[in-house]
């Protein structure tokens, strides 16, 4: 209930929810009702679709739901934006720091 207020009152503020969606959304699925779990971890990815933690969070919600081939689309994005944000090292730049046996 009390994230359901913040959501209320970041909404009536045009404040970012998502990270409210976010933590009702495991409280969902600590509940056991993994598909408003779902529902609020979509709401969150729509809120901010930068966040790694709520792709990695989907993902694991998806398998749950046997979605495997969705929850890979969410590991690899929650990979590329961890990538981004340490730089997106290019994979020529990885390259060059391999011996020769290991390209």
């Amino acid at each position: 209930k009390d994230y359901t207020t913040s959501i209320d009152i970041c909404q009536s503020h045009g404040v970012n929810c998502g990270r409210a969606y976010y933590n009702r959304g495991m409280v969902h699925h600590t509940l056991g009702d993994v598909d408003r779990a779902l529902a609020d971890i979509n709401l969150a990815v729509k809120s901010d679709s930068t966040v790694v933690e709520y792709y990695e969070y989907r993902s694991m919600l998806l398998r749950l739901k046997n979605q495997y081939i969705e929850s890979i689309v969410d590991v690899k994005k929650s990979r590329d934006l961890k990538e981004k944000k340490k730089g997106g090292r290019s994979k020529e730049k990885k390259k060059k720091g391999l011996s020769k046996e290991f390209r």
